[in-house]
């Protein structure tokens, strides 16, 4: 049997809190689920699904990571439409550094295809 932790739409923001959104505390919820999870002695991988940060720039992204370094347990990104910058900003992920950074089990020089690292929903 397979146990695993699933985690959706984090949306980190270095801005606080937006809309009805908690986005300005979710690091700190982040932290704490991590924390909670590294108990969890039957836990074979957790799922982190997008979107993690509410506008994919360096802030939010450092929060992320300040998060997730703690985790004990083997973890695997899937990002969301969130998680990449906008095509006319210098800040955020292309499609191909969130997969460089997060999914280290694709062997980037053999990717061909940009749907075979990333996904989306509309």
């Amino acid at each position: 049997m397979i146990h695993f932790a699933h985690i959706s739409d984090i949306h980190i923001s270095a801005q606080g809190d937006s809309y009805d959104m908690l986005s300005g505390r979710a690091g700190n919820f982040l932290t704490d689920i991590v924390a909670r999870l590294n108990q969890q002695v039957d836990l074979n991988f957790v799922l982190i699904t997008g979107d993690l940060f509410n506008q994919a720039n360096p802030p939010e992204l450092s929060l992320f990571q300040r998060a997730i370094q703690a985790l004990q347990k083997p973890y695997y990104v899937i990002p969301g439409n969130h998680d990449r910058g906008e095509t006319d900003s210098p800040d955020g992920l292309t499609r191909l550094e969130f997969a460089e950074r997060f999914n280290p089990q694709i062997e980037i020089g053999c990717v061909s295809s940009p749907r075979t690292h990333w996904s989306s929903h509309g």
